[in-house]
């Protein structure tokens, strides 16, 4: 499954992991956070960690992010 497929599925339904790792922009699209909030979560351990990958990238762990987000309350 194509990461473009997984922004059109409720995220308790994303797959299951299989060591993906999600850019930042990613994982922004996914959760609706801006990058500055990302940040002040995974600061304040609230997101999960990222992992730095080459170039000075950062990723996260798609089962880490997948986790949080069904761990949150549905919205209004």
């Amino acid at each position: 499954m194509t990461i473009a497929r997984i922004f059109h599925q409720p995220p308790s339904t994303l797959p299951p992991d299989d060591g993906r790792i999600l850019s930042l922009p990613d994982v922004m699209r996914l959760t609706g956070l801006s990058r500055s909030s990302i940040s002040r979560l995974v600061r304040a351990r609230h997101f999960p960690a990222s992992i730095r990958l080459p170039a000075g990238a950062i990723g996260f762990r798609a089962a880490a992010v997948s986790s949080w987000l069904a761990s949150r309350p549905a919205s209004r």
